[in-house]
């Protein structure tokens, strides 16, 4: 999608970060920001429209003046919830109970996690593989997202990986560890947006939605709901109001 866009703009497209977005007179520019070979490079890009797919946390840091779309930073941004994601490399498959055969997604009863993926489950091949991937996921919902932050940035190497193999244990006990090779955890300290009591009411994320100008927004924040489902919503949103 982003090769066509490019290609019928016209212009290069270009690998970058954007650090800044502004509104003006022609359209809209943005300063973006590149490594190229390890040398920091910056260019600017300057258009009719830009969809801003941000989460909006971000977005309220790099949009210049993002209060005049009626979004207030220190009123309107929602709660973010911390979350894990743990990708087990596992040499082996550890044994299932009878007549209870591993799934794609699997969810341990009553226990902490959100369960774990299998990422080798739709392989079409005969014979199962060698090695596959378990990934779990970890919500941190049994506190809240201050104290969750603050437990991720003090938790020892041990118990961040207990906490992420929890759900495993569970299920297999301690056969589970005899056939993990390795272990990749990444901490992800605002990773959704939070629908609590009250977000619908948000004047300025409602703003954020409503906005069809030079930038428009585009992101599973404005929902509140971070799903792949809402995002996609609102990027054909943003694409509907920019090609009008």
């Amino acid at each position: 999608m982003a090769d066509k866009l490019a290609a019928n703009s016209g212009v290069k497209r270009h690998a970058g970060t954007v650090v800044s977005l502004k509104r003006t007179a022609q359209g809209v520019e943005a300063l973006c920001f590149t490594l190229n070979e390890g040398v920091a490079e910056t260019y600017l890009v300057r258009a009719r429209k830009a969809i801003c797919a941000m989460p909006v946390y971000v977005a309220a840091r790099v949009v210049e003046n993002i209060r005049g779309f009626g979004f207030d930073p220190t009123l309107h941004t929602p709660v973010y919830a911390p979350w894990m994601v743990a990708n087990f490399l596992m040499k082996d498959f550890p044994a299932e109970l009878p007549d209870v055969p591993l799934a794609w997604d699997n969810v341990v009863y009553q226990e902490p996690g959100l369960g774990y993926v299998v990422s080798t489950h739709q392989d079409i091949r005969t014979t199962p593989p060698a090695r596959t991937v378990f990934s779990a996921y970890i919500a941190l919902s049994d506190r809240t997202p201050d104290q969750a932050r603050k437990w991720m940035m003090e938790a020892t190497p041990t118990q961040v990986v207990d906490l992420a193999s929890a759900d495993l244990k569970a299920a297999y006990g301690w056969k589970f560890a005899a056939c993990v090779e390795r272990v990749d955890i990444t901490l992800r300290g605002h990773a959704m947006a939070a629908p609590l009591p009250g977000f619908r009411g948000n004047a300025g994320i409602k703003a954020l939605r409503d906005a069809d100008g030079p930038i428009v927004f585009a992101h599973a924040d404005l929902s509140g709901f971070s799903v792949f489902e809402e995002a996609a919503w609102w990027g054909c949103e943003a694409a509907r109001k920019v090609l009008a």
